[in-house]
C-alpha cells in the first residue's frame, strides 16, 4: 500500500458588512462609534470590533434636500476574527436628515 498525500485548500468565507441606517436633525452632528453596522457570514462565533463608518452627512451642514446621504463603511477591525480568513464586502447605510423645528413669532 502507498500512501499519497492530498492537499486541502482553505477558501475564504463570504462576510458581509452593512452600515445601519441612521436619521437626524438638520442642524446637529452625528458622531459614529464604529459599532452602528451588522455583520452577515462570520464563522466560528467569532466577532468584529468596528467598521469604520463615514457619511457626508454627518456634518450640521447636511441638509435636507441632499438627504439621504450614503453611510460607508470599511475597514472591520478587532474582535474575535481574522480578516484574512475571509472576503469582506462592505454595504452602505442611509442617513436620513430630518426638517429642524422653527418657530416664528410677530
Amino acid at each position: 500500500i502507498a500512501y499519497v498525500d492530498g492537499t486541502l485548500t482553505v477558501n475564504p468565507a463570504a462576510l458581509s458588512v452593512t452600515a445601519n441606517d441612521r436619521t437626524k436633525t438638520y442642524g446637529q452632528t452625528v458622531t459614529f462609534a464604529g459599532t452602528e453596522f451588522t455583520a452577515s457570514g462570520l464563522q466560528n462565533l467569532e466577532t468584529i470590533g468596528s467598521v469604520t463608518l463615514a457619511s457626508a452627512g454627518a456634518a450640521p451642514t447636511a441638509t435636507v434636500a441632499g438627504s439621504p446621504y450614503a453611510i460607508s463603511a470599511s475597514n472591520a477591525t478587532g474582535g474575535s476574527f481574522d480578516p484574512g480568513n475571509y472576503a469582506i464586502t462592505y454595504n452602505d447605510g442611509a442617513l436620513a436628515v430630518n426638517p429642524a423645528p422653527l418657530t416664528v413669532t410677530a
